[in-house]
């Protein structure tokens, strides 16, 4: 008949213990480690700023009663890559009708001035889709070139009332130059919007815009 060695079964149980003791330490200290690295990696934030300064309307313009706000933003782009031109010469390109560019007069200035330009689809009514669009050219490092709301809404039958340069965004919203109040940020939960101020939003759901990609050199 075999006799058990408690002393013997004794020690192999302490083992056992530091062991699993031993073991617990090991991962909770690698557990402690793994969260202090990843505490310490900075946290990504999504940052494009193409750095375009914002411009005013030409003091000189002609009709002191209206704004040179595409001609401007048309301005603002040319310059951003190396092409310096007056608004006076960019809304002569558009030939316009009337003492500014309207909205059917932008493509025939772009054209007439040889800049190259992606068009927003405007069949497409989805104003997500259309800021996701407007990322997605800043992204390339185009400058986007577009039409906008006012709000309080002083012309209810108008889907744009304005022209601003989008030249950035950020995790909060784009970085624009209005041409009239300086460069602002604005949220992209505001320029969704109805509230005060600049928005896409329109009770047509059509949106206007054109990502400035480059100027041919005549």
């Amino acid at each position: 008949m075999k006799h058990f060695d408690f002393f013997d079964l004794s020690k192999r149980s302490n083992l056992i213990i530091r062991r699993q003791v031993k073991t617990g330490i090991f991962y909770t200290c690698s557990l402690v480690l793994l969260i202090t690295m990843v505490q310490s990696i900075p946290s990504m934030k999504t940052e494009i700023n193409l750095n375009i300064p914002d411009r005013e309307w030409d003091s000189t313009r002609p009709d002191r009663r209206v704004g040179w706000c595409a001609e401007a933003c048309i301005q603002m782009a040319m310059t951003f890559y190396g092409h310096h031109i007056s608004q006076s010469e960019i809304n002569k390109a558009g030939k316009p009708e009337h003492s500014d560019l309207y909205m059917d007069d932008i493509d025939p200035a772009l054209n007439q001035l040889s800049v190259r330009y992606i068009t927003w689809n405007p069949s497409n009514r989805n104003i997500k889709m259309f800021v996701s669009w407007i990322k997605e050219m800043l992204d390339l490092r185009y400058p986007v070139l577009c039409g906008i709301k006012t709000y309080p809404d002083k012309h209810p039958r108008w889907f744009l009332d304005h022209f601003v340069l989008i030249v950035g965004y950020n995790d909060n919203g784009f970085i624009v130059n209005t041409n009239m109040y300086g460069q602002k940020e604005i949220s992209f939960r505001k320029i969704t919007s109805s509230k005060k101020g600049f928005s896409f939003k329109n009770k047509y759901n059509k949106y206007f815009a054109r990502a400035i990609t480059g100027v041919d050199t005549k």
